[in-house]
């Protein structure tokens, strides 16, 4: 019941065609005035109709010649439609000027040990950083990001930095799914001309259902009365026949259809008797209809299930030819290639902001393999172009790590030694050749030359990279500089002059990479070398530590369907140091392993061997070499008791050196056993470990818990620790709270113990606050 307070309803009759298309409905009154001497056959007309349907089906076809011919109109359907309307205006959509995401945030943090040993225990730090993702009108992506970092008393990564440029990554994102929105626009359209074709043949369906139903209720009327006549037994019992039906396809369900059957009908020597041939001429010719038409419908939904299909083949195909192709000029250049129907994209954007990407700041830069890479550059870096680019970098820079217990001392600009490189190329993603120019001072070794503090370095390398599939990419590097000195008798180069004279392979540097992967087989392989002459220079801070060769292979395979998987690797070095007090020479070859299986409901199982060395320089004037393995094997089981899930993790760790021997701070063996659970919001945990090191051994025992919601989280745990002869509580504690558009603000506390370079374990405590601000607006044209 509807009321007419509420709603606005319209109650109107309209009239189409067989093949479905809608006309303008005539007006209601007119209607009536037209027909008003004939209202009275028009009502017993539709109560007979009724009737002899047996059942009454919104939309059915009112087809009968008697009726047509009392209202005057046209063959066609009858249906009665109930509409709401709404007075609501439509508001026009505005348009984005910029659309800006990201967040703001700010950390605390300090640690805090009772040692002398402060360079790898005591630290403070504090940090602001900020990313900002801006979309301009909607199509051109670009990005600020800008962080401040200030830590006390080493600075171990980019102190302060600032970045801006044009996003290409997110620019690919959108074009692609402006290319899939296209392609979904023109299956949906085809979708709803076949699902439009589909309806009116269906509606053909209806009226011819409809006609044939008659007809069997005239036919068993005709058997009814012979029946009556002959007096006969069993006569026209009827074969029921498969009722017709469509598959589900959230399209308009066929109605039910009660009827004799035909064969049945056909075969009676009794009609054949009754005198009706119009009736039998009729039922001959309909049944053939009939299975016609519902062949159509078939085969158009047929064709409406199809086109799903085909959208997500044409997407995914889409999908996989983008990602083969990195560079944003062949985006542009063949985006019609890609996929036919998606012109609509943007081009790639020609301004110079659009191709160029800015760095300042105090950063760490990376180049290349060879010539410069791993320093921290105070100073500015811009990359400007997409297939064709240059790169420009320049600034005073440090070293990183370059000094035991020296972290990158902050010192004034002009005592520094200055970089100036340059790199010009071709990347379309897959393949890459480059041409790189570097020139600089670097300081002068003590022991190694007597003369000034700086001297000049140059040099140029050739880069190329190959993809000849996704399962095969090489990449290789050449690279010649202005020659060192040896001696100390020996006069240091004189600069640009010397780089292009002079040559020797002592005085050349090479570096290859290959990656091949073989999925029949589920083996990855990478095999590596890199050579540095004895007389090569480069802004690589890795140069002074790693030796003259260096040859790696690794290898991963998996068996029994992924179950086990086993990575290995072989690293052969092999180098000497020339002009230095205590020259070194050595040659040593690195296996390492690692193996992880799973087995379903059973426990991961990981092994690891991993040996390495380390490089010190001690007192600007010696170089020490020294070896360690790390040993590591981890028990993990993932399991529910009746409906509470658990994790039991059990580990063990051996770090085998003399801590006189490395800065690497760990306890030489370490165990540990962890247990937690989960019960709604609620997760309950314990830890037991032992740490032991050559003078000392630690025992510790934890248990804590933690709750989490949408907007707030908690976790505490207390701790108890021995170490021979003494017993101290530690603790942990955390807490964040979501504020809704205010942003995150979370704090951290710990007390523990940790052992430093002596061996002893020593009291540390630390804090950490942090928040962050999510930013989310708009600015409208």
């Amino acid at each position: 019941m509807y009321n007419n307070s509420d709603l606005h309803v319209k109650h109107y009759f309209q009239l189409s065609d067989m093949i479905g298309a809608s006309t303008k409905p005539p007006n209601l009154i007119q209607l009536l005035m037209s027909v008003s001497t004939r209202l009275t056959a028009l009502a017993l007309a539709c109560c007979v109709h009724f009737a002899n349907a047996q059942q009454a089906v919104v939309e059915d076809t009112v087809d009968n010649p008697f009726f047509l011919r009392m209202c005057k109109l046209p063959p066609g359907y009858m249906r009665g439609t109930f509409e709401i309307s709404s007075s609501s205006s439509v508001n026009r959509e505005r348009k984005k000027l910029l659309d800006v995401t990201g967040e703001l945030g700010y950390q605390y943090f300090n640690r805090d040990g009772a040692s002398n040993e402060v360079m790898l225990i005591q630290s403070t730090s504090q940090q602001i950083w900020g990313r900002l993702q801006i979309v301009y009108k909607e199509t051109y992506p670009y990005t600020v990001q800008f962080r401040y970092n200030h830590t006390t008393p080493f600075q171990l990564d980019n102190q302060y930095e600032l970045g801006l440029g044009f996003d290409r990554e997110q620019f690919r994102r959108m074009m692609y799914e402006k290319m899939q929105q296209k392609v979904h626009t023109d299956i949906k359209k085809r979708y709803e001309d076949l699902r439009q074709q589909y309806v009116n043949a269906f509606k053909q369906y209806q009226q011819m259902r409809q006609r044939i139903s008659g007809l069997s209720q005239a036919q068993r009327a005709v058997e009814e009365k012979i029946r009556q006549r002959t007096k006969a037994e069993g006569v026209l019992a009827g074969l029921d026949i498969k009722k017709p039906s469509l598959p589900q396809n959230n399209l308009p369900a066929m109605p039910s259809l009660d009827m004799q059957g035909w064969s049945g009908m056909l075969q009676d020597t009794l009609l054949q008797k009754a005198g009706i041939p119009a009736l039998r001429e009729q039922l001959l010719r309909d049944p053939l209809q009939l299975d016609s038409m519902r062949q159509v419908v078939a085969g158009l939904e047929k064709k409406i299930n199809s086109l799903k299909a085909e959208q997500s083949r044409r997407i995914d195909s889409l999908g996989r030819e983008m990602a083969s192709r990195k560079s944003m000029d062949w985006l542009r250049k063949n985006k019609k290639n890609i996929d036919r129907d998606s012109a609509d994209i943007p081009d790639v954007p020609a301004p110079f902001w659009t191709r160029a990407s800015i760095r300042l700041g105090k950063y760490l830069v990376q180049m290349s393999e060879l010539t410069v890479s791993n320093i921290f550059l105070h100073g500015a870096g811009i990359r400007y172009g997409d297939r064709y680019f240059v790169e420009v970098t320049g600034g005073a820079y440090d070293f990183a790590f370059n000094r035991l217990f020296s972290f990158r001392p902050d010192t004034q600009l002009r005592n520094r030694p200055y970089l100036l490189a340059m790199r010009v190329g071709r990347d379309d993603g897959a393949n890459m050749d480059a041409v790189s120019f570097y020139y600089g001072t670097r300081r002068n070794l003590t022991g190694l030359v007597n003369g000034p503090a700086f001297k000049t370095i140059a040099g140029v390398s050739i880069e190329k990279r190959m993809e000849w599939s996704p399962n095969l990419r090489l990449a290789l590097e050449v690279a010649k500089s202005t020659p060192r000195a040896l001696l100390v008798a020996e006069e240091d180069n004189k600069g640009l002059k010397d780089l292009f004279t002079r040559f020797s392979g002592k005085t050349l540097g090479a570096y290859g990479n290959l990656q091949a992967s073989f999925p029949e087989q589920r083996l990855d392989v990478e095999a590596s070398y890199r050579y540095w002459g004895v007389q090569f220079e480069s802004f690589n801070a890795a140069q002074q530590f790693n030796p003259q060769n260096v040859a790696q292979l690794r290898l991963g395979k998996a068996f029994w369907n992924r179950r086990l998987q086993v990575n290995s690797g072989l690293k052969y070095t092999n180098f000497k140091t020339a002009g230095i007090a205590s020259n070194l020479k050595s040659n040593t070859l690195f296996a390492s392993l690692s193996t992880v299986l799973r087995l379903r409901k059973l426990p991961v199982i990981s092994l690891g061997y991993y040996p390495g060395s380390q490089l010190y320089w001690l007192e600007d004037k010696r170089l020490y070499e020294y070896h360690y393995y790390i040993l590591n094997a981890t028990v993990s089981h993932y399991f529910t008791a009746g409906t509470t899930p658990m994790q039991l993790t059990a580990s063990y760790n051996r770090f085998s050196n003399r801590y006189t021997d490395s800065v690497v701070t760990a306890a030489q063996s370490f165990y540990s056993l962890f247990y937690t659970t989960w019960k709604g919001r609620f997760s309950f945990s314990v830890n037991a470990s032992r740490q032991e090191t050559l003078v000392k051994r630690l025992l510790t025992l934890e248990g804590g818990s933690s709750y989490a919601t949408r907007w707030f989280r908690l976790s505490a745990a207390a701790k108890w620790n021995q170490v021979p002869g003494v017993v101290r509580w530690g603790y942990s504690f955390s807490a964040g709270l979501l504020l809704g558009k205010l942003g995150t603000i979370s704090i951290l506390t710990d007390r523990s113990f940790l052992p430093d370079r002596t061996g002893q374990f020593i009291p540390v405590r630390m804090g950490q606050i942090q928040y962050t601000k999510p930013l989310n607006f708009s600015v409208w044209r």
